[in-house]
């Protein structure tokens, strides 16, 4: 069966009840929806060890031949550092009590994973948070909400209508307490809302950083008349409270959204009411992120755990509180899976209304992680039930997890340097000179190939930016820019004391051999230096080959630059010679773009600083 997504997108008034909840937002910490950093595959092992991150020491091996014909014994959707991954990974039974696993790459690449790749794979999905500094004392992530807002009702699906919780069982549910800002907490949110006029609060949890999936019944309620789908949907990632009565803490601020999705096969209401369904389960898409919540929890299809497993909620009547704002988490065994398509998980964990469209997930001893196995949304009076993630979810859940962030981007440029230091800035043009639109992005990158940041822009037909290059945290580097269309563009890079400037075109290709066709570089009035970037996975050695100006004589020097990296070099260091004119040959084991700067503004008498763009050496 095909499941088809039904979709509400509408502008709506901001009424006053979500203003409340503006007030004690934290803008600071919530950026554009796709202004995260993506590493890619490739960048992955980089980017760990430039992190000091030690790779996990698991019982992997590589994925023999054939593996792929066989089926998984784990199924993990992920998105890290804002690249989808999908992989299998397969058990193997070595002794009583012991086992190993192969793992297979599906997404975003096909490929058999070695140990060490595996390692670098299952190290990366727990192990890329985000630093947070949270601190209490910023008063606009604090405050107590006003009463009209605490009071919301929770739409919980069971027995006799809309039963409240799990009778017969003994509510051992803790208070998150603290650990709302530690992953994975800080990945489940508070929901408010309004349905018919009424306010309701609800659990959903961040997938990537723009997906939240919740329970269908959150978004979409068809006992309503007139208009059955929420409206002023507000999230709320972490939230917490030390008791009833007392101030609210949003230690990532809260924001509203109003794109949501379920799907072409969601109950009638009658059936949601007398028992579980299939396709109660829905996602609300964000065109905004919150700071500090970087690492999302794998998605596992087709999971039967043996193990206890997990869920955490925002209910409002918990532990002898009755109006809780507070996070609270439960634990206990899986009763068993049932279901036409398998569908539908039952758990022994006493539950109630508000947990509805949280996380249920368990903690996977092999690859010391936590991994999500489905979503809270059923209620009896013996135990709770949610829908499971199964192959027959699995494609819309992943088109949900791909809606805007997936771009069609066809062409590639490269900026081989920047600075942006106290006294140094640097500023990026762009121009779409094209009768439509461009959506364009432009990554930072170390020196040492790390990535700094990234910024997404959409230029309007014949349309025009000039920004500022903002990178995180790094002082120099350089630059790659992806974009749907044909993109001009050019840096000014200045320099406050002495007072100077120069420009660096925005390169379109990739060249291993490079010429520069003059040098002048004698230690005293002027220096030479040569930018280099390398944008590919690999290392790059570099050849210089100098020819003197009338002999032709030849001198040579090496280098290298990291994968992903760039480099400085003065030439006239490099060579250990003067260098008044000549050429330069520049020859690489992977293509690269350059840059060569002349520069007298060392000297503190002449200010000058100017240069060209290493070219492709043609004609051989």
């Amino acid at each position: 069966m095909t499941n088809q997504t039904a979709k509400k997108n509408y502008s709506l008034p901001i009424l006053c009840i979500l203003l409340v909840l503006a007030i004690y937002c934290a803008p600071a910490l919530i950026t554009p929806c796709r202004a995260g950093n993506r590493i890619s595959w490739e960048q992955l092992p980089f980017y760990l060890e430039s992190q000091k991150i030690e790779l996990k020491d698991l019982a992997v091996i590589d994925a023999p031949a054939g593996l792929n014909e066989n089926s998984p014994s784990h199924n993990i959707i992920q998105v890290i550092a804002n690249t989808l991954y999908e992989w299998n990974e397969y058990e193997f039974f070595t002794s009583p009590g012991e086992t190993v696993r192969a793992l297979i790459l599906k997404r975003p690449k096909k490929i058999s994973l070695s140990a060490a790749e595996a390692r670098v794979l299952l190290t990366a999905s727990s192990c890329l948070l985000q630093k947070e500094n949270l601190s209490p004392k910023i008063p606009t992530r604090t405050g107590t909400v006003a009463a009209a807002q605490l009071r919301r009702k929770t739409r919980f699906v069971g027995i006799s209508s809309s039963l409240r919780r799990t009778e017969y069982i003994e509510d051992n549910r803790v208070r998150v307490g603290d650990k709302v800002t530690e992953y994975p907490y800080n990945t489940i949110t508070y929901l408010s809302f309004l349905s018919e006029g009424e306010s309701y609060r609800a659990t959903g949890f961040l997938a990537p950083e723009s997906c939240l999936l919740t329970a269908g019944h959150n978004v979409y309620w068809p006992l309503t008349d007139d208009y059955p789908w929420s409206e002023q949907m507000a999230i709320t990632p972490g939230q917490n409270q030390a008791r009833e009565d007392t101030s609210v803490y949003m230690p990532y601020g809260s924001i509203s959204s109003d794109d949501m999705y379920t799907n072409a096969d969601f109950p009638e209401v009658e059936d949601l009411l007398r028992q579980p369904n299939e396709y109660d389960y829905a996602c609300l898409l964000l065109n905004q992120t919150f700071t500090g919540v970087s690492t999302f929890m794998p998605l596992e299809f087709n999971a039967r755990p043996q193990t206890t497993v997990n869920i955490a909620g925002y209910p409002p009547k918990v532990q002898g509180e009755t109006n809780s704002m507070d996070m609270w988490s439960g634990s206990g065994p899986v009763i068993g899976i049932r279901g036409e398509n398998q569908q539908i998980i039952d758990f022994d964990i006493f539950i109630s209304g508000g947990h509805s469209g949280g996380p249920i997930w368990y903690f996977d001893k092999f690859s010391n992680e936590n991994r999500t196995i489905g979503i809270v949304t059923w209620s009896n009076a013996t135990y709770g039930s949610g829908v499971r993630l199964t192959d027959m979810n699995k494609k819309l859940i992943l088109s949900w997890l791909t809606k805007e962030t997936v771009y069609d981007y066809k062409y590639t440029y490269y900026v081989p340097y920047f600075a942006a230091t106290e006294s140094k800035w640097s500023g990026l043009a762009l121009a779409n000179h094209h009768n439509i639109s461009n959506d364009i992005r432009v990554e930072y990158f170390t020196p040492d190939g790390i990535p700094a940041g990234s910024k997404f822009i959409t230029l309007a037909h014949y349309g025009q930016i000039a920004f500022a290059c903002d990178p995180q945290k790094v002082s120099y580097g350089w630059i790659r820019v992806s974009a749907s269309a044909p993109l001009y563009g050019m840096m000014l890079i200045g320099n406050s004391t002495p007072s100077t400037m120069f420009d660096l075109d925005m390169q379109a290709s990739l060249n291993q051999k490079l010429i520069l066709p003059h040098l002048a570089d004698d230690g005293k009035d002027w220096k030479s230096i040569v930018v280099l970037c390398n944008p590919n996975a690999t290392a790059a050695k570099i050849t210089y080959t100098y020819y003197a100006p009338e002999t032709g004589a030849e001198t040579r020097a090496t280098s290298s630059i990291p994968a992903w990296g760039s480099m400085t070099d003065e030439l006239g260091k490099r060579l250990g010679i003067d260098l008044n004119g000549g050429h330069i040959l520049i020859e690489s084991t992977q293509p690269l773009a350059g840059f060569l700067l002349y520069d007298s503004s060392f000297t503190g008498q002449n200010n000058w600083r100017g240069g060209l763009s290493a070219m492709p050496l043609t004609g051989e």
